[in-house]
């Protein structure tokens, strides 16, 4: 069975959202969850919404990591009903699931 090409409309989250303030970000594009943040600069730096996305062990958590922390950005993984404070993001054994959260502390947040 071949495949079938088609063509797909893209448009970025700073353009969909045209200035409105976005509180909450849920990203899982299959490995160009870096590309996807790069198209919303105008909202990560106007409004620093909460960025949940799954980190696959080859996707761009490294670009991604980076990019976010330039932005003020602080990282966290859910463990046990609370967000933990991490220094970098990996990928674990609990579903590569991850939380990016603004510099404001998050509700259920526990220092380490």
């Amino acid at each position: 069975m071949q495949g079938v090409l088609i063509t797909v409309p893209l448009t970025s989250v700073d353009w969909l959202c045209n200035s409105s303030a976005v509180d909450l970000v849920k990203i899982d594009a299959e490995g160009l969850e870096d590309k996807v943040l790069k198209d919303m600069m105008e909202n990560l730096a106007s409004t620093s919404p909460t960025n949940i996305y799954w980190c696959n062990p080859d996707g761009p958590s490294q670009v991604i990591e980076s990019f976010l922390i330039g932005f003020g950005y602080r990282l966290y993984h859910p463990l046990d009903e609370r967000l933990v404070p991490v220094k970098s993001i990996e990928a674990d054994q609990h579903g590569n699931f991850r939380i990016v959260q603004s510099t404001a502390s998050p509700v259920g947040s526990q220092a380490k």
